[in-house]
Protein backbone atom coordinates (compact mmCIF):
# COMPACT_ATOMS: atom_id res chain seq x y z
CA UNK A 1 0.00 0.00 0.00
CA UNK A 2 1.31 3.45 -0.86
CA UNK A 3 1.53 6.26 1.67
CA UNK A 4 -1.27 8.11 -0.14
CA UNK A 5 -3.47 5.02 0.03
CA UNK A 6 -2.68 4.57 3.70
CA UNK A 7 -3.63 8.17 4.48
CA UNK A 8 -6.84 7.89 2.47
CA UNK A 9 -7.75 4.68 4.32
CA UNK A 10 -6.79 6.01 7.75
CA UNK A 11 -9.87 5.71 9.95
CA UNK A 12 -11.08 8.56 12.13
CA UNK A 13 -10.03 8.73 15.76
CA UNK A 14 -12.79 7.21 17.90
CA UNK A 15 -14.73 10.07 19.48
CA UNK A 16 -14.60 8.49 22.94
CA UNK A 17 -10.79 8.63 22.71
CA UNK A 18 -11.01 12.30 21.70
CA UNK A 19 -13.19 13.01 24.75
CA UNK A 20 -10.77 11.17 27.05
CA UNK A 21 -7.72 13.01 25.73
CA UNK A 22 -9.46 16.39 26.01
CA UNK A 23 -10.30 15.64 29.63
CA UNK A 24 -6.72 14.56 30.35
CA UNK A 25 -5.34 17.70 28.70
CA UNK A 26 -7.63 19.94 30.78
CA UNK A 27 -6.70 18.07 33.93
CA UNK A 28 -2.97 18.44 33.25
CA UNK A 29 -3.39 22.17 32.55
CA UNK A 30 -5.51 22.65 35.69
CA UNK A 31 -3.20 20.87 38.13
CA UNK A 32 -0.64 23.68 38.51
CA UNK A 33 -3.37 26.34 38.81
CA UNK A 34 -4.88 27.53 42.05
CA UNK A 35 -8.30 25.92 42.48
CA UNK A 36 -11.45 27.59 43.69
CA UNK A 37 -12.06 27.09 47.40
CA UNK A 38 -15.50 25.64 46.67
CA UNK A 39 -14.04 23.02 44.28
CA UNK A 40 -11.49 21.06 46.29
CA UNK A 41 -11.16 17.43 47.31
CA UNK A 42 -14.18 15.31 46.50
CA UNK A 43 -15.92 18.23 44.78
CA UNK A 44 -13.00 18.57 42.36
CA UNK A 45 -13.22 14.81 41.65
CA UNK A 46 -16.99 15.10 41.16
CA UNK A 47 -16.74 18.08 38.77
CA UNK A 48 -13.92 16.37 36.85
CA UNK A 49 -15.95 13.17 36.54
CA UNK A 50 -19.01 15.13 35.44
CA UNK A 51 -16.94 16.89 32.76
CA UNK A 52 -15.49 13.57 31.55
CA UNK A 53 -18.97 12.04 31.28
CA UNK A 54 -20.37 15.16 29.58
CA UNK A 55 -17.49 15.29 27.10
CA UNK A 56 -17.78 11.56 26.33
CA UNK A 57 -21.54 11.73 25.77
CA UNK A 58 -21.22 14.85 23.63
CA UNK A 59 -18.43 13.44 21.48
CA UNK A 60 -20.18 10.10 20.95
CA UNK A 61 -23.54 11.75 20.12
CA UNK A 62 -21.89 14.03 17.55
CA UNK A 63 -19.98 11.16 15.90
CA UNK A 64 -20.45 11.13 12.14
CA UNK A 65 -20.54 14.87 11.62
CA UNK A 66 -18.23 16.03 8.85
CA UNK A 67 -17.05 19.27 7.29
CA UNK A 68 -18.40 22.48 8.81
CA UNK A 69 -20.59 20.57 11.26
CA UNK A 70 -17.52 18.75 12.60
CA UNK A 71 -15.70 22.07 13.03
CA UNK A 72 -18.66 23.47 14.96
CA UNK A 73 -18.72 20.35 17.15
CA UNK A 74 -15.04 20.83 17.93
CA UNK A 75 -15.68 24.49 18.79
CA UNK A 76 -18.40 23.42 21.24
CA UNK A 77 -16.02 20.82 22.63
CA UNK A 78 -13.40 23.55 23.22
CA UNK A 79 -16.10 25.67 24.89
CA UNK A 80 -16.88 22.77 27.23
CA UNK A 81 -13.16 22.52 28.02
CA UNK A 82 -13.08 26.25 28.81
CA UNK A 83 -16.12 25.90 31.10
CA UNK A 84 -14.44 23.04 32.98
CA UNK A 85 -11.20 24.98 33.45
CA UNK A 86 -13.11 28.08 34.51
CA UNK A 87 -15.34 26.13 36.92
CA UNK A 88 -12.50 24.57 38.89
CA UNK A 89 -9.68 27.10 38.76
CA UNK A 90 -9.41 30.44 40.53
CA UNK A 91 -7.95 32.25 37.56
CA UNK A 92 -9.07 35.01 35.24
CA UNK A 93 -11.16 34.44 32.14
CA UNK A 94 -8.17 35.25 29.90
CA UNK A 95 -5.89 32.85 31.78
CA UNK A 96 -8.55 30.14 31.57
CA UNK A 97 -8.84 30.79 27.82
CA UNK A 98 -5.06 30.46 27.51
CA UNK A 99 -5.15 27.16 29.40
CA UNK A 100 -8.03 26.02 27.20
CA UNK A 101 -6.01 26.75 24.04
CA UNK A 102 -3.04 24.85 25.44
CA UNK A 103 -5.26 21.93 26.48
CA UNK A 104 -7.06 21.81 23.13
CA UNK A 105 -3.86 21.86 21.06
CA UNK A 106 -2.15 19.33 23.35
CA UNK A 107 -5.17 17.01 23.21
CA UNK A 108 -5.39 17.12 19.44
CA UNK A 109 -1.65 16.51 19.12
CA UNK A 110 -1.69 13.57 21.55
CA UNK A 111 -4.79 12.00 20.00
CA UNK A 112 -3.48 12.34 16.43
CA UNK A 113 0.00 11.10 17.30
CA UNK A 114 -1.30 8.06 19.19
CA UNK A 115 -3.82 7.23 16.47
CA UNK A 116 -1.23 7.40 13.69
CA UNK A 117 1.08 5.07 15.62
CA UNK A 118 -1.80 2.68 16.31
CA UNK A 119 -2.94 2.66 12.66
CA UNK A 120 0.62 2.13 11.42
CA UNK A 121 1.22 -0.81 13.75
CA UNK A 122 -2.23 -2.20 12.98
CA UNK A 123 -1.66 -1.99 9.21
CA UNK A 124 2.00 -2.97 8.89
CA UNK A 125 2.42 -5.50 11.67
CA UNK A 126 -1.12 -6.87 11.66
CA UNK A 127 -1.37 -6.62 15.44
CA UNK A 128 -5.08 -6.65 16.17
CA UNK A 129 -5.14 -7.18 19.93
CA UNK A 130 -6.89 -4.39 21.84
CA UNK A 131 -4.30 -4.62 24.61
CA UNK A 132 -1.67 -3.23 22.20
CA UNK A 133 -3.94 -0.30 21.39
CA UNK A 134 -4.40 0.40 25.08
CA UNK A 135 -0.66 0.13 25.76
CA UNK A 136 0.16 2.52 22.90
CA UNK A 137 -2.49 4.94 24.15
CA UNK A 138 -1.10 4.86 27.71
CA UNK A 139 2.50 5.25 26.52
CA UNK A 140 1.87 8.15 24.12
CA UNK A 141 -0.55 10.01 26.41
CA UNK A 142 1.76 9.42 29.36
CA UNK A 143 4.76 10.91 27.56
CA UNK A 144 2.87 13.86 26.06
CA UNK A 145 1.01 14.82 29.22
CA UNK A 146 3.97 14.39 31.55
CA UNK A 147 5.85 16.82 29.29
CA UNK A 148 2.92 19.29 29.26
CA UNK A 149 2.50 19.00 33.03
CA UNK A 150 6.21 19.60 33.60
CA UNK A 151 6.21 22.67 31.35
CA UNK A 152 3.09 24.08 33.03
CA UNK A 153 4.53 23.36 36.47
CA UNK A 154 7.75 25.20 35.60
CA UNK A 155 5.83 28.18 34.24
CA UNK A 156 3.58 28.28 37.30
CA UNK A 157 6.51 28.08 39.72
CA UNK A 158 8.39 30.82 37.84
CA UNK A 159 5.45 33.23 38.13
CA UNK A 160 2.92 32.62 40.85
CA UNK A 161 0.07 33.58 38.56
CA UNK A 162 0.72 34.09 34.89
CA UNK A 163 -1.33 36.79 33.26
CA UNK A 164 -2.76 36.57 29.78
CA UNK A 165 -4.01 39.82 28.29
CA UNK A 166 -7.12 40.15 26.16
CA UNK A 167 -4.97 40.75 23.08
CA UNK A 168 -2.97 37.56 23.73
CA UNK A 169 -6.20 35.63 24.19
CA UNK A 170 -7.51 36.82 20.82
CA UNK A 171 -4.23 35.87 19.11
CA UNK A 172 -4.27 32.40 20.68
CA UNK A 173 -7.73 31.74 19.30
CA UNK A 174 -6.85 33.10 15.88
CA UNK A 175 -3.76 30.93 15.65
Amino acid sequence: MTVTGFIADLPDIPRIITALVQWLACLVCILPLKRRNSVRGWRFAAVSTLFLVTQCVYMVVTDGFEGIAWNLCMAVSALLMFCYIRAVSATSRNNAAGCCCTAFIASEFAASFEWQIWCYIHEHFDIRLKIWGILILLLVYGIVFICIWQINKNISSADEEFTVTGKETVWRYLI
